[in-house]
Order: C-alpha cells, then structure tokens, then sequence
C-alpha cells in the first residue's frame, strides 16, 4: 500500500507495561519493524513497573515517558479497592502529562490497548480530537457492564484492531460496528524459530534425560484459568501408558497456587514425570527443545502467541477450543482442538502425536509453513503501518 502522509506519522503509544506479558511482547514486535522513516513512535509507560519493560524498550532504541497508568478494579476486594483509588487520585498528573507531551510532540495518533486506560484518558481522547486506534487484545464477557462500558468508550475511539475473529465477534456482541473493526493477527520472528545446528537442547540437558524421551509442555501463565488443572490430569493418563514422556510446566505462578500443583502431582505419584520448570525466556530455544506444545485453556484466549510461537519452531500443538485458539491451527493438519475441560481427549491427542513420531513431524512442518502464512511479524507489521497511515490521512 502507498503511504499516503508525506511526513513520519508521530504516535503515541500507551499499553499495560507494569510487568512483560503476552501483550507487551507483541506490541513491541509491531512496533520494533515499523519504518522509522514513516513512523515516529513514543511509549507512554507507567511508574508502576518492574523495570523489565523499560528495560526492553531501551534495548530497542524506543523513546518513552513516564506518567501514572494505573490498572481499575471492580473486584471489592481491599487490595483492588486501594490499587484503583490511587490510579484515580493521580489522574490529574496524567492529564497534565498527555498534554504536556501532546502540545511538545504533536502526534498524530494515539494508539491504547486495553479499556482501562481508554477510562483514563477518556477526557484528553476526546477533547484532543486526534485518531485514537484500540488494539483489542482482551476477549471481554458479553455482559451488561461491558456492553455500556463499550458504548461509552466507542466515543473516543476512532478504529479497533483485534488478534482474532473471536476478538471481532465478541466486539460486535457489545455493540461496537464492524465497519470501525479490522483484524491483524499477533506476528512471530518466523526467521527466528527456523531450525539449525546450534540450537540448544535445554530441558534434557538440564534434567539428565536422555535424546529419545518425549517433552509434551506447556507455556504461559501457571494459574488455574490456563487449565493447569487439566494439563496435570492428562499427564497422569498419558503417563499410565508412556513412561518415557514428560510433561513440563514452563511459566510463572503464585506461590499458593504452585504449591498446590505440587501436592497433587506428589499425590498422583508423577514427581519423576511432571515438571515445574519456572519462568523461562520465550526464546525460539526453548521451543526447539520441545516435542509437542499443549494449551489447556479454561478462560477464552483472544489469540495464543505460545503456540503460534510453537508452530514455528515446527512443532505440533493440542489446544482447546477456547476463545481465538482453534483459529491458529488446522484441526488434523498442524495439531488438534479438543473441548474445554475434556482431559481424556487431550491425552488421547498427546498421546497420539507420542506415537506417531511422522505425524508429529509432518504437522510441525505444515504449522510451520501456516506460521509464514498468516502470522510473520513482517508481513503483519506492512497491514498495521497500511491501517494505521491510512486513518491519518483520512483525519488530515
């Protein structure tokens, strides 16, 4: 697509930056491949952080400012009550701030991801009458609450970009049109995740195994809504049939809730097979290492950035139906969606790409060519500068 803007589009972008998850890793992969010639970025991040994305965003070069982004709550608990008065107390110095840096820097854009900070910065959005794209990560219920909360916010938004058709759906449920929607997926460093002879083998060198034994993993956030539940309760399944196979769980959790996956693996007698392996870098090594990739979801995913991360390091992925998952596969060719909650399913699934050493093979190629398709960070980024300049021009 033409650029249309004869000079570098300024954009301001403001995301939940208080700790590195899935959304900050993709939002800086969008924006570390924009042109710097057409896109002039700045990141509004929080004083509430723990310096990692700070950290990531110095490494790449990117400006940023500091202001009080603060996260709100309507869970009445104390800790939530207290964490939302004080984002609210010093709402003041945001405004300040965004006008401060609006008036300096003159953007051209705003780009927000998350309906949090939208309700922040829901006056200066209005009243700056500059183009205000939502990147919808979240897969939001379809409630009352966020039926109204989206009609209000509509005002101020000028284009959504969600991950998934899920995401688009689910928008649209609460009364958003679809003519202000367009779908971008998440993109992968494919280039990255290609196989070579250097790469390391990090779990069985680590533990001692030997080359032959099956790694059957799962990545992402270690809590009961991922469906760790079930990931355990597969592994006793698979396990009764396959000694030889390990199971590990490779994220961060909460102290409470690792220690009760502990007990019940201790209960279950598969201490020696599943393995909770702690938080590690998303690095294309630790998916090389893998054999096949599981994501038991509970919760509705709007998009899976694992196992789109997974398909490119050619590896074959189990997941359930929930939410924009099953729209990163093919059922049969580059893995399996089995329902939520269905534990023997999901063995069975496992199960047969363990004993189908071809099959397994064969899928991880096809999701790997899938991942070059539709889900290159590259080829993504050239759809996102395309809508982000167009909305420009149309605003000049």
């Amino acid at each position: 697509m033409t650029d249309p803007v004869a000079r570098p589009v300024k954009i301001l972008v403001v995301i939940p930056t208080g700790q590195v998850f899935g959304l900050a890793h993709a939002t800086l992969r969008f924006f570390k491949h924009l042109n710097p010639e057409r896109f002039s970025v700045r990141f509004l991040v929080t004083h509430w952080n723990d310096g990692n994305f700070i950290e990531r965003l110095n490494s790449l070069g990117i400006r940023f400012d500091l202001s009080y982004l603060g996260f709100l709550s309507k869970q009445p608990t104390w800790s939530n009550i207290r964490m939302t008065a004080e984002c609210l107390l010093r709402l003041p110095w945001l405004f300040w701030d965004l006008q401060r840096l609006r008036r300096q820097h003159r953007f051209d854009l705003f780009y927000v991801s998350g309906y949090h900070l939208l309700i922040q910065m829901f006056p200066i959005l209005l009243w700056s009458r500059i183009p205000v794209v939502c990147h919808v990560h979240e897969y939001y219920p379809d409630t009352c609450f966020y039926r109204v909360l989206f009609r209000l916010l509509d005002r101020a938004v000028t284009r959504y970009v969600v991950v998934s058709d899920a995401v688009r759906s689910r928008l649209q449920a609460l009364g958003i049109a679809s003519a202000k929607i367009e779908k971008i997926y998440n993109g992968v460093e494919a280039a990255a995740f290609e196989l070579n002879t250097s790469a390391k083998d990090i779990f069985r060198k680590r533990y001692g195994w030997a080359e032959s034994t099956p790694l059957v993993a799962f990545v992402g956030r270690v809590d009961e809504p991922k469906g760790i539940h079930d990931f355990v309760e597969a592994a006793r399944i698979v396990c009764a049939q396959r000694s030889d196979v390990r199971m590990l769980l490779i994220g961060r959790a909460e102290e409470s809730f690792r220690e009760e996956i502990d007990r019940r693996v201790r209960e279950y007698g598969l201490d020696k097979v599943v393995v909770i392996c702690g938080p590690e870098r998303n690095s294309p090594d630790l998916f090389r290492s893998i054999d096949i990739l599981v994501a038991p979801s509970r919760c509705e995913e709007s998009f899976g950035l694992v196992v789109a991360e997974a398909m490119a390091a050619a590896k074959p992925v189990v997941v359930t139906r929930a939410g924009g998952l099953p729209e990163l596969i093919q059922d049969g060719e580059t893995g399996f969606v089995v329902e939520k909650y269905d534990v023997p399913k999901m063995a069975e699934a496992i199960l047969a790409l363990v004993d189908d050493r071809a099959m397994a093979v064969e899928m991880g190629r096809k999701g790997r060519a899938r991942v070059e398709k539709l889900f290159d960070i590259a080829k993504q980024t050239q759809v996102l500068a395309g809508c982000l300049a167009d909305m420009v021009a149309m605003n000049r």
